[in-house]
């Protein structure tokens, strides 16, 4: 009957510790996961952070274009005008 007394604790412990091994495994794959989620919505905001970075950018070189296309059209009328009479 010793035996079994002495049994009876170890199957405790190696109980106790594969209860815990599942808890921990279970608890880092929470992380894993909690931590991927948190990546890709990193990810998301910095793709979109860009897109409006390059939005801005576009909108500055074609406000820079039309104002060129303005002054050229400007130099052009001015350019074919008849030079006033000189006196």
């Amino acid at each position: 009957n010793k035996q079994n007394e002495h049994d009876l604790p170890s199957t405790n412990v190696q109980q106790d510790s594969q209860e815990l091994t599942v808890f921990v495994q279970s608890l880092l794959e929470q992380m894993q996961s909690r931590f991927a989620q948190m990546s890709e919505a990193i990810i998301g905001r910095n793709i979109l952070f860009n897109a409006v970075v390059l939005l801005d950018e576009m909108g500055t070189r074609i406000d820079d274009l039309e104002k060129s296309i303005g002054e050229l059209m400007e130099q052009s009328a001015t350019e074919g005008k008849p030079a006033a009479p000189k006196e």
